[in-house]
């Protein structure tokens, strides 16, 4: 019997342990976008994706895929699918206009380009930007509007500035500020006066493509040329992306599909509610918008069958609610999945994550420390926050993050002690002498390598892949989607790329992750630290929190789930 549906179609209590079929880990996007393109091309019926950031203009990279289309972008690609008979359907994640206003044009801008990519009279081709439902409350929104009129003003002056034919351009791709601000006759924009903001703070953040429900990559990498990198990350500092993802299949490629299906469902009719509200104050001229979409109807869940090992779908979900300035928190199957594996572990914890900033997830492993005097602990971590590190970033919410990262850190340290190694990677490339934010992208006199990856390994035997973070924001606000894997053969697949990723050569022997491997991986890292740059095999060198607690700043009544 098929487990009890809410709404959309996810099941109630979350998504069974599944089977496991193939579970392919893919490393950086060197591994990721060719492995994505051939799912795609393999399509017969139907493709899904839902994605933070996608631009379709992002060029190919499996070597076959552009003869076979006669096009070199993933645009080019899906229109190709789509003249085959292929039905499309992708769900861009949309922004607040007046919080991440470059997001959101980015948005807008990929949602034009797919929108001609249809075949007339074919199957269907649906696209959609879908805004998270939650909202600031009236009290919030209000107290919060003086910041927001002041973000709108910056951005009406910065858009001003601009020649006439740009500033038009940019303007209609950010239809959020279409009912704050209109475009004069002499081309000037102006405030349409008496508009109240509607604040969005919350996201879907999760990366997902789903082929013909039987074949799927998740996890952390959205798709980009920003995102693009190779496992030597021969990019300069502000363009290297670590990321790692899974292709799998199987009945857990279908749960993926469902998931997706339920999150367009429910976004379906807020989007034509905004469709509707933008044609009323669209500036005259403007292109289309992209038709309303429809429903996407899917069939029922597989029947769930015991296993004792396998593929569980996670899932962060929340809802809008009245009041307060964060959603209702729905489902935190990220949450708990991390939390019961480091009660449970034994010998070793290894840790991928762009951000630590989750208060609850540090206590959880400082218990297990005290617990497990065996026990050990890897974390691997970016050196600095991309905000930080590569736009000069150093406000409100970059400061309370470094606050919460440092706090994190020092408590999980200080309750493992020698049991602990705290990393991060570097680039084997003296630091360049350049002016600006990119100067503080250094560490141990290298290059960092950026961290996007969000990954769990316990005991050799259980992982954790996806696109939840370790902060409060994807653990509880975002939309998030992975997955729990219970199988030793497929984790030590994991743990192989891991290594074979990090180490070089034979710098790997030895490293696996079993006991007093946190010892190993930190002398290993203090060694290659103490090596000129140049001289480095390795990546990996001891993280340094002093950045971060030097920057960082507890900020009164702000959530720490915002960031």
């Amino acid at each position: 019997m098929s487990p009890p549906m809410s709404n959309g179609s996810a099941p109630v209590g979350g998504y069974p342990l599944r089977p496991l079929g193939r579970c392919v880990p893919l490393v950086t996007a060197a591994e990721g976008f060719p492995a994505m393109e051939r799912l795609i091309e393999s399509a017969t019926a139907e493709i899904a994706m839902g994605f933070r950031v996608f631009d379709p203009e992002t060029r190919l990279r499996a070597s076959t895929i552009g003869q076979s289309t006669a096009g070199q972008t993933w645009a080019d690609l899906l229109a190709a699918k789509h003249r085959e008979g292929v039905a499309i359907r992708i769900a861009l994640s949309d922004f607040d206009a007046l919080g991440a206003p470059a997001l959101h044009e980015a948005t807008w801008r990929s949602l034009r380009r797919l929108a001609t990519l249809a075949t007339p009279g074919g199957a269907p081709f649906e696209v959609m930007a879908a805004l998270h439902p939650a909202r600031a409350g009236p009290l919030v929104g209000r107290a919060l509007w003086p910041a927001a009129a002041l973000a709108l003003e910056r951005q009406r002056r910065a858009l001003n500035a601009l020649d006439p034919k740009t500033r038009r351009a940019r303007f209609l791709d950010r239809p959020g500020l279409w009912r704050h601000l209109r475009l004069r006759a002499n081309g000037r924009l102006v405030w349409r006066m008496g508009v109240a903001a509607r604040l969005h703070p919350v996201t879907h953040h999760h990366k997902v493509l789903v082929v013909d429900g039987a074949r799927a990559v998740l996890g952390g990498l959205d798709i980009d040329e920003r995102r693009f990198d190779d496992p030597g990350h021969r990019r300069p500092a502000e363009e290297t992306w670590h990321d790692v993802s899974v292709l799998v299949d199987g009945p857990v490629a279908a749960d993926i599909a469902d998931f997706l299906a339920a999150r367009w469902n429910a976004s379906q009719s807020a989007v034509a509610r905004r469709l509707k509200r933008l044609h009323a104050v669209a500036p005259a001229g403007a292109a289309p918008l992209p038709p309303v979409p429809t429903l996407w109807q899917r069939s029922s869940l597989a029947p769930a069958h015991a296993t004792d090992s396998g593929i569980r779908l996670l899932r962060t979900l929340s809802s809008h609610r009245r009041a307060g300035l964060g959603p209702r928190v729905r489902v935190r199957e990220f949450e708990h999945a991390y939390s019961t594996a480091i009660a449970r572990a034994e010998t070793l914890i290894y840790i991928e994550t762009q951000f630590f900033r989750s208060q609850a997830i540090a206590e959880a492993l400082a218990e297990a420390a005290a617990r497990r005097p065996g026990l050990g602990l890897i974390l691997v971590l970016p050196a600095v926050p991309e905000a930080v590190a590569f736009e000069g970033k150093t406000g409100l919410a970059e400061r309370l993050g470094a606050h919460l990262e440092a706090t994190c850190l020092e408590r999980i340290a200080q309750a493992f002690g020698a049991r602990c190694a705290l990393l991060s990677p570097v680039r084997p490339v003296p630091v360049r002498p350049v002016p600006g934010p990119a100067q503080e992208a250094s560490l141990h006199g290298a290059e960092i390598v950026y961290v996007h990856a969000k990954l769990m390994i316990v005991d050799r035997t259980l992982a954790i892949v996806g696109s939840a973070n370790l902060n409060g924001r994807s653990l509880r606000w975002d939309t998030e989607a992975g997955v729990l894997v219970e199988d030793a053969p497929a984790v030590r697949r994991l743990e192989q790329a891991m290594l074979a990723h990090w180490h070089a050569g034979g710098q790997a022997l030895g490293l696996e992750l079993g006991a007093g491997a946190a010892a190993r991986w930190r002398a290993l890292a203090e060694a290659t630290a103490a090596q000129p740059p140049a001289a480095r095999q390795g990546f990996l060198v001891p993280y340094d929190v002093s950045p971060a607690r030097a920057l960082g700043h507890p900020v009164p009544g702000i959530p720490d789930e915002l960031v």
